[in-house]
């Protein structure tokens, strides 16, 4: 399902009641592009959570070649619909991304 573009040439946002089969509540968001799909697809296969640069290299491994900015901007918007966790590991002292738990 794909909005209309605006006056600004973006897709419009629309609802989506559920992205992941996990998620419940009702969310407001913008149509997923390549970086965000590929961003879930790899948080979904990985057993343990990623930091930035392990999923970035993992993105040019794939053969997405995009700017780490982008990259973050994709992860940010993931974390803000609550797609995606953030959380620290203590243990290598970074933080560490992964699929948000079922509710």
């Amino acid at each position: 399902m794909q909005g209309r573009p605006n006056n600004l040439g973006l897709a419009e946002t629309i609802y989506w009641t559920s992205l992941l089969p996990h998620v419940s509540k009702k969310v407001r968001v913008a149509p997923m592009n390549g970086i965000e799909k590929a961003l879930v697809d790899l948080l979904s296969r990985s057993k343990a959570a990623l930091t930035f640069d392990e999923i970035y290299e993992a993105l040019l491994n794939v053969g997405i070649n995009a700017q780490k900015k982008a990259v973050r901007e994709a992860l940010a918007g993931l974390i803000r619909n609550g797609i995606v966790t953030r959380e620290p590991d203590y243990e290598r002292k970074k933080m560490v991304f992964r699929v948000a738990e079922k509710h």
